[in-house]
């Protein structure tokens, strides 16, 4: 009961963790990532960001696409697009090489089954993967990164997530030459979490 009462107290204290907590879901296609996070603030929504990768030219945000409110249980990239899974629907996001993307809905009876559930935001783990491209294997990674202090109240958790583009030299000394940031967050822990 006193656990109970702590959580509620907790999420009462922090609406906005308690909002976005399984914001951040994404995934990897070939030569982009795409991820999904929903605003309240200066520009409310739901949006999906792209941002692609290559030799040619580098990291290249997209503008974001605009999508309806909906909890999503798990995306996938495809070659050209993106699908996003909800309770009744699914989202899927075509992209076009002219930067446009085109949405289509559609609805589905049960719940979701084999998509993907990665997260780069609050509930994201720590790592490090390829993003596959037109160049070199491993100019371009996604990396996650944590780390906790602990402070008078627990233990602080702070989240970064960027894109890095390497240099082609010797795999121990390749130097990061470009850095596009996706999330950055700092949330309160429990001890020992």
């Amino acid at each position: 009961m006193r656990r109970g009462c702590a959580l509620v107290t907790a999420l009462l204290l922090l609406p906005s963790l308690a909002l976005a907590d399984s914001d951040g879901y994404y995934c990897m296609g070939p030569g982009f990532v795409a991820y999904e996070v929903s605003l309240t603030g200066d520009t409310p929504g739901h949006w999906l960001h792209v941002v692609r990768v290559s030799a040619a030219n580098g990291i290249v945000r997209l503008q974001p696409i605009a999508l309806p409110e909906f909890q999503v249980h798990g995306m996938t990239c495809r070659d050209v697009g993106v699908d996003l899974d909800g309770w009744t629907a699914r989202h899927s996001i075509s992209l076009h090489q002219d930067g446009r993307a085109t949405l289509t809905s559609t609805a589905v009876e049960s719940s979701p089954k084999g998509a993907h559930q990665q997260n780069l935001g609050w509930l994201a783990r720590p790592g490090v993967a390829d993003i596959s491209s037109d160049g070199f294997h491993g100019e371009f990674q996604l990396v996650i990164a944590e780390a906790t202090r602990p402070t008078s109240r627990g233990l602080e958790r702070f989240t970064v997530t960027q894109i890095w583009r390497r240099t082609r030299t010797a795999p121990i000394t390749r130097q990061v030459t470009a850095a596009e940031t996706l999330f950055v967050g700092v949330r309160p822990s429990e001890r020992g979490e």
